[in-house]
């Protein structure tokens, strides 16, 4: 009897021991134990960092950007990836300003807004899925395109304040923070559950992971590559109209360097640039980090320019070890 307590004590040891190596062996461990060392870090050295009004500063500027994420880590998985969004989200506020300019009424604008992006989420998924053309030469040309077309509509109408019933949106807010910090949780639920459960959004990996099989199997693989573009343009439009909201003006700036940040962030986070592998709370690990990062830079006094370095550096440090577990592998 005392050995079989002993064995079975034995195996639970065991088993404890493999979760717990397991857990720390994930991108996502070694990333939330970075941003806390970060975090504590900057608490001590940075006057004035931890308080609520920077803590919500932080969940305002990760918020947005986690949308743009969420899209970017299901068009990851999927083996491909958009270096338009950051385009997508100008033009969605470009074309919301531009309707504004025309005093149609605010919710309308807003949709059209939202609707501009969608359809530029479409044209990368026609041009990839349909038409073969590579997802790098694609949205680059694409990124150039819409980022134009943003500056035309600018210069056309200039740039005009939001109306008061979108004021007041942008000030409600819920326990303290506002509102499309809430629907940024309902929208990472939402995708969360769609990735783990639903038998369309798990077929993303397979694809991913040999787009060769994934077709012999019966998948309809343009079907699927339209659809997460579509879902990328879709939720990248929506970050674009949030930050409208957000400073109460489009800018013709907006999401300028949006698409290396987020596509760093989703690397960082494990997901990887060819694809079989990612998750959403692993996009969100990494652009925690991102963004404390930034935010520690600007408490720092970095330059504008360093910091741009450092994001750079950061992206190639994480796609080397994404190449290099890969390898070993």
């Amino acid at each position: 009897m005392e050995e079989l307590k002993n064995k079975d004590l034995m195996i639970n040891e065991n088993y404890a021991i493999r979760l717990l190596k397991r857990f720390v062996n994930q991108r996502e461990f070694s990333v939330t134990i970075l941003f806390i060392l970060l975090f504590v870090a900057l608490s001590l050295t940075a006057r004035n960092f931890f308080t609520f009004e920077t803590l919500r500063a932080f969940m305002l500027a990760f918020s947005i950007d986690a949308l743009i994420a969420i899209g970017m880590v299901i068009l990851l998985i999927g083996g491909g990836f958009d270096l338009s969004v950051g385009s997508i989200l100008a033009l969605s506020g470009a074309v919301m300003n531009l309707f504004l300019h025309f005093n149609l009424n605010p919710f309308l604008s807003v949709f059209l807004g939202f609707l501009a992006g969608v359809l530029a989420g479409l044209i990368n998924g026609l041009l990839v899925s349909r038409i073969g053309i590579n997802a790098l030469i694609a949205t680059l040309a694409t990124m150039g395109i819409y980022r134009s077309l943003s500056l035309i509509t600018f210069t056309s109408v200039g740039t005009k304040s939001i109306p008061e019933v979108l004021n007041k949106l942008a000030d409600f807010r819920i326990l303290g923070l506002e509102f499309y910090v809430w629907l940024m949780f309902l929208i990472v639920i939402l995708f969360s559950i769609g990735l783990n459960k639903s038998r369309f959004l798990r077929q993303v990996y397979y694809m991913g992971g040999n787009i060769d099989s994934a077709r012999l199997s019966g998948m309809n693989v343009k079907n699927l590559t339209l659809i997460n573009f579509l879902i990328t343009g879709s939720l990248a439009s929506l970050a674009g109209i949030l930050y409208v909201i957000r400073f109460r003006a489009a800018s013709v700036s907006l999401g300028t360097n949006t698409a290396l940040d987020v596509i760093t962030a989703v690397i960082i986070g494990g997901a990887s640039l060819y694809g079989g592998r990612g998750s959403i709370k692993g996009a969100l690990t990494g652009l925690g980090l991102m963004v404390l990062i930034q935010t520690g830079l600007v408490f720092w006094g970095v330059d504008a320019n360093w910091q741009r370095l450092i994001v750079g550096a950061i992206l190639i440090l994480a796609v080397s070890i994404d190449v290099l577990t890969r390898r070993k592998k």
